[in-house]
């Protein structure tokens, strides 16, 4: 089923691999979460158009001048992109008029007038475009709202409030929020990829962690955990963007841990193929992992692997049917669940992969998702 209208306005832009490896501003897991909704929602038939700008960390430490030519976008996506002087202040004035006039220019000349205009997370420098969709077009606006305002705290923008319907990563955040039209919608999955049997045959099984590289990640506690691991034949490989003196150090020091840094999509589709494990390792003690979804869950869920996760809040419990959760942020007890897996017999890893096909196959594939997000927007 698609929307009455098949016109959409995405306040939010995508970017190619090379401007994700190489932008310290651009998120790799909010880039990817995005433009896989937006290649879900131009699968059921609607026409997505994209009102944004290139971000960058403000001057000095990036450009003074950013330009809206040559983004290195995606080749599906339609992209209104604004320049703009790239001044703390200055920059949010600019991004604000600008993402106005263009949006009036664009429902002006377009032959259908979009139904909706959907925001992935609200900002400073994109609240006013959607205040005017709402207020002024009569556009309905739907706010994803995909991380707190601010870290450490479960605050999101007040201004959501204005919202005609607000979609929710964390379910923690779902839970709590008191708006009368909102979904729990932490994204979903494209295919899921064939087990790759070569990982029962190798002299190492590799336990992998791809993100953020940050305290609040978990990234001490995973380095921490490999020295109480007991199985010997294995490496942990980590890869993704930032920086953490333990993981250097540690690195350095013990053969068995490689880090890659940030790496582009082939090369991170070859890990996924190649791991036996999965970790997600978020700090279930800090405050901000209670506000935000771990979306590295549904990549590592389409290759049917073990999955070893702590579960914060913002994990919906569905999720405990196929990802080995642990409950604390005790370094033993992640290894120990690693260790156990790592004993599983041959039989217990496919039949584990099985279950996790199945529920995916059941509940996370796109099309999926699209039909129940249709189903809720008609209504708000």
């Amino acid at each position: 089923m698609i929307l009455c209208s098949n016109n959409i306005v995405w306040v939010g832009s995508v970017f190619n691999d090379s401007i994700v490896l190489e932008n310290i501003a651009v998120s790799p897991a909010g880039n990817k979460w995005q433009l896989n909704f937006i290649n879900a929602l131009s699968g059921s038939g609607v026409n997505v158009t994209n009102l944004g700008h290139c971000p960058q960390r403000v001057f000095p430490f990036g450009k003074f001048f950013v330009s809206k030519h040559n983004p290195n976008i995606p080749d599906n996506i339609k992209l209104i992109c604004s320049s703009y002087l790239n001044l703390s202040i200055i920059r949010i004035i600019v991004l604000n008029l600008l993402n106005i006039l263009k949006f009036a220019k664009f429902i002006k000349t377009s032959k259908n007038q979009p139904q909706y205009i959907i925001s992935y997370n609200t900002y400073s420098y994109n609240v006013l475009v959607l205040l005017f969709a709402k207020f002024i077009a009569r556009i309905k606006w739907i706010s994803i709202i995909a991380d707190p305002m601010y870290n450490n705290t479960n605050r999101i923008n007040p201004f959501n409030s204005f919202s005609d319907g607000q979609i929710f990563l964390s379910y923690e955040l779902f839970t709590s929020s008191r708006s009368m039209n909102k979904i729990h919608l932490d994204g979903g999955i494209n295919q899921v990829i064939n087990l790759n049997n070569n990982i029962f045959n190798g002299k190492e099984k590799v336990i992998l962690y791809t993100g953020a590289i940050s305290r609040h990640t978990g990234i001490e506690l995973l380095i921490n955990s490999f020295k109480f691991l007991r199985a010997k034949d294995i490496r942990l490989i980590i890869c993704g963007k930032g920086y953490n003196e333990v993981l250097n150090h540690a690195a350095k020091e013990n053969p068995r841990i490689t880090y890659l840094g940030i790496i582009d999509e082939k090369n991170l589709m070859t890990l996924y193929d190649n791991a036996y494990i999965f970790v997600n390792p978020r700090l279930i003690s800090e405050k901000t992992n209670r506000s935000n979804f771990p979306s590295k869950l549904l990549e590592y869920l389409r290759f049917c692997k073990p999955i070893v996760s702590t579960y914060t809040s913002g994990i919906h419990p569905d999720y405990k049917e196929v990802i080995q959760f642990i409950y604390n942020d005790d370094p033993n007890e992640l290894a120990g669940r690693i260790d156990e897996i790592l004993e599983w017999h041959e039989t217990i890893y496919l039949a584990n992969s099985k279950k996790m096909k199945s529920f995916v196959e059941e509940y996370k594939l796109w099309p999926k998702v699209m039909n129940e997000f249709h189903e809720w927007a008609k209504y708000i």
